[in-house]
């Protein structure tokens, strides 16, 4: 009976080393290929992500679940799990213009710690909670979900975000604070505040003109209805890409196309007639009137290459 203990002891312990040997030799081997110097964000572990959930309260692990309509974002605050959406510095958002992003898509399967804020006037709107995101972490292991065979790799660093991810377009390092409001946001303020107003911009004889919505809903081919004089505070010149139609399709309206527009949620009062604009914020989708396919930019925030 001794001798079999000692065998079974004895295998345990061949099976525990052989496994460390070979993560360890990973280790190496990985820490080798690819050099954190070229590290644009690094992960955390698991076990940090878990402490920081369970002794702050404003602290979230969000990843994705598996549903009938694909890919769910989920989070958990220490005590309860549900489904949320993420407003601020979204991680997912702020990253996910290169096809399916690599690494901020839910087939990648990565998880995520996020500071935040829960925000509750929002729950009369959507189902979900919605967090208002201050600052993320990625967790280690950062996975990659490739749909390119031709931009594929096996051998990528699972401890950061690397140079590789940069030029693929799956992170996007240059994003900067202007970003957009999702719909439901300004639904919101439209709704519960006065002096807000939906608009679109329009380029008519080389000038900008200001659109009511219809229906107050910012469709990216909606047709605009009553013009609205504006003045203040409006976007400047270094806007002015984002302040004309794009045409696309073969499908709509009078001239037979889809016209793809920017809106904005603007904030003001009427003064004789005139609407005096004291703040404005994009609403998402963000269009740019001059995209380049080879650029990879991000449709919920702006970036410092928008500006160049």
């Amino acid at each position: 009976m001794k001798a079999r203990i000692k065998k079974i002891l004895t295998v345990i312990v061949v099976v525990f080393v052989v496994v460390t040997l070979s993560w360890v030799g990973k280790t190496i081997l990985f820490n080798h290929i690819f050099h954190k110097e070229n590290a644009s964000v690094e992960a955390v572990s698991y076990l940090k992500a878990l402490a920081k959930v369970y002794t702050e309260d404003d602290h979230y692990i969000v990843y994705f679940k598996k549903g009938f309509d694909g890919e769910i974002k989920y989070y958990f605050d220490g005590k309860k799990r549900g489904t949320v959406i993420l407003t601020g510095q979204d991680p997912f958002e702020m990253h996910s213009r290169n096809g399916n992003a690599a690494i901020f898509c839910g087939a990648a399967d990565n998880r995520f710690l996020v500071k935040g804020k829960i925000e509750k006037q929002y729950k009369d709107i959507v189902e979900q909670t919605v967090i208002k995101v201050e600052s993320w972490d990625i967790i280690y292991p950062i996975k990659r979900a490739y749909i390119n065979e031709y931009d594929h790799r096996y051998l990528y660093p699972k401890n950061f975000i690397d140079e590789y991810d940069v030029k693929r377009g799956d992170f996007i390092p240059d994003t900067i604070g202007d970003k957009t409001l999702y719909f439901f946001e300004a639904e919101y303020y439209l709704n519960s505040e006065a002096g807000y107003m939906l608009v679109s911009p329009k380029r008519e004889n080389e000038e900008i003109h200001w659109y009511i919505c219809e229906g107050g809903i910012p469709l990216s081919h909606q047709k605009l209805t009553e013009k609205v004089r504006l003045s203040g505070n409006l976007p400047e010149e270094d806007y002015e890409k984002f302040l004309d139609e794009m045409v696309h399709g073969d499908e709509l309206g009078e001239d037979g196309y889809w016209h793809y527009r920017n809106f904005l949620l603007i904030k003001g009062k009427y003064e004789s007639e005139i609407f005096n604009v004291e703040s404005w914020e994009f609403v998402k989708e963000l269009y740019r009137m001059d995209y380049d396919d080879k650029e990879k930019h991000t449709g919920y925030y702006l970036d410092e290459r928008d500006f160049q």
